[in-house]
């Protein structure tokens, strides 16, 4: 993962604060990265068993712990059979069940595009994995978007085409034998706020060319000031990028807020 934005360059500051830990700003985007999963759905196919759909963004509020990510994204696909390989234990686990959360859609909101926002909220005691809650990002609502921020934003997601499949294939057979996954990390800048509720435009600062399918569902973070300095804090997550541009939109933290208030 190459850098997107050299942050101790870009404020002049050797460490940032994250919550209430304070990280080196060279490693800000390491740390951060761990949130942004690839989203993988179950197939019922022996040989083919995962189907990469883009992006997930793990977040914790308060004491519940959810992985939000776009309806468009599991087209197809059982909310059961949506699932990630967490980072802990070297990734060698899936993980999928939860509780699965959307937007009721009724004539007040028919057409909006933040219903295409839902998430998975998880039990994290009915895993095995050890440090498990270590994979979602503490919510900070102070630190949350708009708060002070300096406009500079920091996006990963798992572009669909960088994603590297080991496929054995014969004459008359072919087996998925392994995946490995690839996020990538971009600078971004907030342009403004968009017509839809709850969504901002914004621009990525790409330092190279790639396709934007498989962006949905990605983290964005923002680079605030306040009166203890930089932090990273919660924007909010990816709904769609252009294929064609630099742009982009995101949904805000207000609206992801209400997953970790629903009953």
């Amino acid at each position: 993962m190459r850098a997107a934005l050299d942050i101790q360059f870009a404020i002049g500051e050797t460490a940032v604060r994250s919550g209430d830990l304070i990280i080196p700003a060279s490693s800000i985007e390491p740390t951060l990265y761990r949130y942004a999963k690839t989203l993988v759905c179950l197939n019922d196919d022996v040989d083919f068993p995962y189907s990469i759909r883009g992006t997930m963004t793990s977040l914790r509020f308060r004491d519940r712990y959810f992985s939000v990510f776009c309806k468009h994204q599991i087209s197809g696909f059982s909310p059961a059979n949506v699932g990630q390989f967490p980072r802990a234990e070297g990734g060698r686990f899936y993980i999928c069940g939860g509780i699965y959360r959307d937007v009721c859609i009724d004539e007040s909101n028919s057409g909006e595009e933040f219903i295409d926002a839902c998430a998975i909220e998880y039990d994290l005691a009915k895993y095995s994995m050890t440090n498990l809650h270590s994979e979602f990002f503490n919510v900070i609502e102070n630190d949350c978007w708009p708060s002070n921020t300096t406009g500079h934003l920091i996006l990963f997601g798992s572009p669909s085409k960088i994603q590297n499949f080991k496929i054995f294939q014969s004459d008359v057979e072919a087996k998925l034998e392994e995946i490995k996954f690839a996020t990538v990390v971009v600078a971004g800048s907030h342009v403004g706020r968009s017509h839809a509720r709850w969504i901002q435009s914004a621009e990525m600062r790409r330092k190279a060319n790639f396709d934007t399918d498989g962006m949905s569902g990605g983290p964005v973070f923002h680079l605030g000031r306040d009166r203890r300095g930089y932090f990273v804090g919660l924007a909010g997550m990816i709904m769609r990028a252009s294929p064609s541009s630099n742009r982009f939109h995101f949904i805000d933290t207000s609206f992801l807020k209400q997953f970790g208030e629903s009953d």
